[in-house]
């Protein structure tokens, strides 16, 4: 352990020195001075540190940087009245923007927020002054606040809110440091162009709007600033715990360290290096190669379109009401249904299919020893298999700390496989206890820093443990950028599901799989693995638009819509992706009006004497975004039909068998997700009960499908961990009608299993078995 600890330290430190004498000629913002550093002969460490040679470690002596002082800058403006202060902080790794943003606009109008350009990774908030000088605050996602001509009163409450709201314990940094470091300066306006001259900053006197994004220039590298100095701090820090052990051991002396020290230094070494991105070199999407590659597929399409007039759209449509009609003078409510199809593709390949980012997050925590380790790392390298040079991979492992194993999302070119091959192999290895936060924020940030990207993005994360204490991590997936997907894995009974469930419910709609056996771990990565390679739709919106006085009044469906608020006779909902051989059921609640007699007003007259002649009472259309070429298409619209007429037949008036059993599949999706939150097992066994009953009286009862879920939902598990996980499974499939792996007690929803994840089951079975 000591050794690893030793040889990591010797990496951090000579990545260090590459980037600071790198940045001697870089000019200190806060002074001109270059920042200084000195270093001991560099000489290489034996892996053996019992070895009696003697050993000189290589220590980073960081010289403090000057800074101006408050005296210093307070003289300063005493002298020139048109001199004011900008001030610069650095608190925390990263701020949670959306939940501040929500803060500052609930607090008083003295702090009002304003927009820059597009950009996104930023606060910006003005303050009520009454200097001529505008009063600004920037506030950057990556842990840093700067200030502009901002009382010393306003400077601390806004710090207080930014560490209250926005820090967790877990990525604050100490108060001495961030006072330490602080960054002081001073700016001006001139006429001139903006610029940096013998440290005051000189603003153009310009439009508010090009001023402020001088501003947002400036305030960018002094973050940088303050960040670095954050981190080389940091650096000391661990330089001297590691610079005093190797000399009581070059002195031959006895060594007494906890092994719980011993672990958590190892792993602030990791988390320092992966921060200040020592060795993260992110391989950059080749934008040529996709271009190319999605005109040929274009191509490719129009050819077979040309020889097969019957060749199917990326999403079919289709729509249905729970009755064929109506009585004319009657009102009710009655359900609906959407259906999206999506066609089957003959042949999955590299040709076919456009590129993808994956981070994969797994579990190394000392539970994971043994088998699970050989199969975790057999399925990680079956995975680097199946992807192309186009794609990109980056793996992730976590026990109490995080590990960057691949250095960043790199393409599966055939010399990258084989390096991150022999990584998977010698570097992942049981380590300590759990703590998912560390990974699962060590992903979503290296998607959000990616400098390219490819068109369909997912994070895997697996575990098959819980945290020593109870972590909500919302704050961390609800920074992971809209574009990418969470698909989690439960390996075993010991996993809490329901904060699995949670990320992805919360992580773009993506699925959850719990894995009962060892040998499972492999097919469920690789049915989740072809769901990304057949991916055909992204960004889905389906528009229903319904006529006049009828109005979806209930939606019956996880997906979010727009408006939230029913009812309505206009509501979106949003799907953020549709994989190759999939479909999609959405249910929903329709109010259906009175027609009017003809006293009513002549244009509500007209408009229902047209739907009952021509039986359309409303329309439906999906807009999507089509990975292969980036194009927004939109279907064609498709009619509701609704007879209304007063004597109408039993025909008419008879309960769609359709749509009653989609009825009793989204009905026992959240009876699930219900039964799963309810504590009690007694009353969570209840509430599956009664949905069974409710099944039973249904219309579709009989239902081959129906059949699997009363037989699914009565069965008796050993363990309550086991019912738990097993029908948290079985929800996410229900409710979302995605395959995933499934456990031989939920045999019902093998039914979204598509032809693709089929085969890439088979494969790895193939090749493994």
């Amino acid at each position: 352990m000591f050794s690893r600890l030793i040889h990591s330290f010797d990496k951090t430190i000579k990545f260090s020195s590459l980037i600071s004498q790198s940045s001697i000629k870089f000019q200190s913002l806060s002074t001109r001075h270059p920042l200084k550093c000195s270093y001991s002969k560099q000489i290489s460490l034996s892996n053996d540190i019992s070895s009696s040679l003697p050993m000189k470690l290589p220590v980073l002596k960081r010289a403090p940087r000057k800074k101006p002082t408050w005296r210093e800058t307070n003289l300063l403006n005493h002298r020139e009245e048109q001199y004011y202060n900008v001030i610069a902080y650095a608190t925390a790794d990263w701020y949670d923007l959306d939940r501040l943003k929500q803060r500052f606009i609930s607090l008083s109008k003295r702090f009002q927020l304003i927009s820059i350009s597009n950009i996104i990774d930023i606060l910006c908030i003005q303050i009520e002054c009454e200097t001529k000088e505008k009063s600004q605050a920037f506030i950057f996602d990556d842990g840093a606040v700067i200030f502009w001509n901002v009382k010393n009163d306003d400077e601390k409450f806004i710090l207080n809110e930014v560490n209250f709201f926005c820090c967790f314990s877990d990525n604050q940094y100490p108060q001495d440091l961030i006072n330490n470091e602080k960054e002081i300066m001073n700016f001006i306006q001139v006429s001139t162009v903006s610029t940096l001259n013998n440290d005051i900053i000189k603003l153009n006197r310009q439009s508010e709007n090009e001023q402020l994004l001088d501003k947002y220039t400036f305030s960018n590298a002094l973050a940088l600033s303050v960040k670095l100095g954050i981190w080389e701090g940091l650096l000391d820090n661990e330089a001297k715990f590691v610079h005093d052990l190797a000399n009581r051991l070059k002195q031959e002396k006895h060594i007494k360290i906890a092994h719980g020290l011993m672990q958590r230094k190892s792993g602030e070494l990791y988390s320092l290096k992966h921060a200040v991105n020592l060795s993260h070199v992110e391989d950059l999407v080749d934008e040529t190669a996709i271009q190319a590659l999605a005109a040929q597929i274009a191509t490719t399409r129009q050819i077979y379109a040309s020889s097969n007039s019957s060749n199917p759209a990326a999403i079919t449509v289709s729509t249905k009401l729970e009755f064929k009609g109506q009585p004319f003078h009657q009102e009710s409510n009655i359900y609906g249904l959407v259906t999206l199809q999506t066609p089957s593709i003959r042949r999955s390949s590299s040709l076919s299919r456009v590129p993808i980012d994956l981070v994969c997050v797994v579990d190394q925590s000392a539970s994971m020893s043994g088998a699970k380790m050989i199969l975790l790392k057999q399925t990680l390298m079956y995975i680097t298999e199946q992807l192309t040079d186009l794609d990109r991979l980056a793996i992730i492992s976590f026990d109490n700390h995080a590990y960057d194993r691949s250095h960043g999302l790199k393409r599966m070119n055939e010399n990258n496989k084989h390096i991150l091959n022999m990584v998977i192999n010698d570097d992942i290895e049981d380590g300590f206890s759990t703590y998912i936060g560390c990974g699962l924020e060590m992903g979503v940030e290296m998607f959000r820093r990616r400098q390219t990207k490819n068109p369909i993005s997912a994070l895997f994360l697996l575990t098959d443990g819980q945290d020593d204490e109870v972590h909500d991590y919302s704050h961390v997936i609800r920074r992971l950028p809209e574009d990418v997907v969470c698909h989690t894995f439960g390996y075993g009974s010991d996993h809490e599901a329901d904060l699995l469930v949670q990320l992805t419910e919360q992580g773009n709609g993506g699925t959850f799989t719990y894995i009962d056996k060892h040998e499972a771990v492999g097919p469920a990565f690789a049915m989740a693995l072809a769901g990304l390679l057949t991916c055909v739709a992204q960004n889905i919106r389906i528009n229903l638009e319904f006529n006049g006085e009828y109005k979806v009044i209930h939606a019956d469906s996880i997906y979010k819509y727009e408006p939230e608020r029913l009812p309505s006779s206009k509501i979106t909902f949003k799907l953020n992706d549709l994989n190759a051989d999939e479909k999609r059921n959405l249910v929903f609640q329709l109010y259906v009006p009175k027609v009017k007699n003809k006293s009513s007003s002549e244009y509500h007259y007209r408009e229902q004497q047209q739907s009952v002649s021509n039986h359309v009472i409303g329309q439906v259309s999906v807009r999507y975004v089509d990975p292969k070429s980036g194009r927004t298409l939109t279907t064609i619209p498709v009619p509701f039909h609704l007879i209304r007429a007063s004597n109408l037949s039993s025909e008419h008036l008879r309960v769609s068998y359709t749509i009653d059993l989609q009825r009793n599949r989204i009905e026992t999706a959240l009876a699930l997700k219900r039964a799963m939150t309810e504590q009690n097992y007694s009353r969570s066994l209840a509430l599956l009960k009664n949905q069974v009953e409710n099944i039973k009286t249904s219309v579709s009862a009989r239902d081959p499908f129906c059949q699997q879920l009363i037989k699914d939902l009565e069965h008796r598990y050993p363990t309550e961990r086991d019912y738990r996980s097993a029908h948290y499974n079985a929800y996410m499939q229900h409710a979302t009608e995605r395959g995933t792996y499934s456990t031989a007690t939920n045999s019902s929803s093998q039914i979204y299993e598509s032809v693709h994840q089929q085969n890439q089951r088979a494969r790895y079975q193939r090749k493994y078995t």
